[in-house]
């Protein structure tokens, strides 16, 4: 039980973070002049790699605890779970940080404002499971 709370609550940050890189720091990019960008760029990216990754890591390992140890009582849940999870890790690791090397070393506003709108696609799935782990919180604190 108090695995699957800490899951949920690590998924609740992870979307919340996720909100204010979609709202603020992407946007925000575009404001920069072209001598800072590059360590605006490097500066977001290791930052948030300290808070995201640790989270992202237990995330993944507990969703996919989680799964094997009940797929027998909730298979349909956690089969909804880890295709959310999958869906944010290739996005993350196929897009994003490919996406922050380019920034990285040659910045581009095209680039940028056609990858903010790809970025709803993490955006969205993290809500998504959100609202998912918000739901079985409560069936379970009604039980």
């Amino acid at each position: 039980m108090i695995l699957i709370i800490f899951h949920a609550i690590v998924t609740f940050i992870l979307t919340g973070l996720i909100w204010v890189i979609q709202l603020v720091h992407y946007p925000m990019f575009q404001f920069l002049d072209l001598k800072n960008h590059s360590k605006a760029m490097q500066f977001h990216q290791q930052r948030i790699s300290l808070i995201v990754v640790p989270l992202m890591l237990f995330e993944l390992i507990s969703g996919i605890y989680l799964a094997h140890s009940q797929w027998g009582i909730l298979s349909g849940f956690h089969a909804i779970n880890i295709a959310f999870l999958l869906i944010i890790w290739v996005h993350t690791f196929g897009l994003m940080v490919p996406f922050h090397q380019t920034m990285s070393i040659q910045p581009n506003i095209i680039l940028l404002k056609k990858t903010l709108q790809h970025h709803w696609i993490r955006t969205m799935a993290w809500s998504l499971k959100s609202v998912l782990w918000g739901a079985i919180l409560c069936h379970i604190l009604s039980i």
